[in-house]
């Protein structure tokens, strides 16, 4: 996963392409999953700004 995300708010995440596409469609046989699921693993600290994204996420989709 890339480094930048190391730096990212819950902002930030809410924005991002890849992590916007795995909260919208999450699926556990997919590299994406996969892929964020092991990220938040090796970056704990991140935990709660991904948290925070994805409930942005799903406030905002339930608004549209």
């Amino acid at each position: 996963m890339k480094k930048r995300y190391l730096s990212y708010t819950a902002l930030d995440f809410a924005r991002d392409a890849d992590f916007l596409k795995w909260v919208k469609y999450p699926n556990e046989n997919d590299v994406l999953t996969a892929s964020w699921e092991a990220w938040l693993i090796e970056n704990p600290s991140k935990r709660d700004d991904a948290e925070e994204a994805r409930q942005l996420i799903f406030a905002i989709l339930e608004h549209n």
